[in-house]
């Protein structure tokens, strides 16, 4: 009985460990996309067509990519 208290102690303290690390990355995601946020808010209008031209030009090369795999 002991070691199976020990064993489901164990369990719960490595759950709650998962958790704690689950809600931080959470936590640091939000705080990213905030930050991100707050960029974009102050950029110049150019800034702002040169990250989306950027993005795009990320997405392009990934369809390409795709084409050349599935070819």
């Amino acid at each position: 009985q002991k070691r199976a208290a020990e064993i489901k102690r164990e369990s719960q303290s490595k759950k709650a460990e998962e958790m704690k690390m689950k809600k931080d990355a959470q936590m640091k995601k939000k705080a990213e996309v905030k930050a991100m946020k707050a960029r974009q808010k102050n950029m110049t209008e150019s800034e702002k067509m040169n990250v989306e031209v950027q993005r795009i030009k990320k997405r392009v090369e990934e369809i390409n990519g795709n084409i050349e795999t599935f070819h």
